[in-house]
């Protein structure tokens, strides 16, 4: 699959795309905080995070040391979770948290080397234990779904490519 991909940056276009999801979704404020009930307490975070989707996948994408399809296969995990769920979104609350057990499913899935959730979860922001939580209940929302053809990888690669025309970064 990485050989497919063009020497296009999809950690950069999958963020933007996760961060576009996470301004349609939108939220209520209300005193200062932010409330959104459709995505599980589990990839809730408990107020908006202080670093945009792509910096924080700038982050991620030096820390873990991916190849660039895992982060086509995040996308593809999270697209999965929001159709297999559809009372799942990606807001500004979950964005960053979705987009960090995706990218941990799609390196351990794709990638001949990884690195333990201890450091993922450094790398990340979060306890290890939260991270070992969203990681199993990811998994079990997607039916343990981690395997994608070559067609419908290929169609998410073409995506990306198509937003990557809109993506200012």
């Amino acid at each position: 699959m990485a050989g497919r991909l063009a020497a296009a940056d999809h950690a950069v276009i999958v963020a933007f795309l996760v961060e576009r999801m996470a301004k349609r979704a939108g939220c209520s404020r209300t005193k200062g905080t932010i409330e959104r009930d459709d995505c599980p307490a589990l990839f809730q975070s408990a107020c908006e995070p202080g670093i945009s989707v792509n910096d924080y996948a700038m982050r991620l994408k030096a820390r873990f040391g991916c190849s660039e399809a895992c982060f086509v296969l995040a996308l593809i995990y999270i697209d999965r979770l929001a159709k297999m769920h559809t009372g799942i979104s990606v807001n500004r609350l979950s964005a960053h948290r979705l987009l960090l057990t995706s990218l941990v499913v799609a390196t351990k899935f794709h990638d001949d080397e990884y690195y333990s959730n201890t450091c993922y979860a450094k790398s990340g922001g979060i306890k290890v234990d939260d991270l070992n939580a969203m990681e199993a209940g990811f998994l079990r929302l997607i039916g343990f779904a981690t395997f994608t053809t070559p067609e419908e990888f290929s169609s998410y690669v073409q995506f990306c490519m198509l937003a990557a025309r809109e993506c200012p970064f």
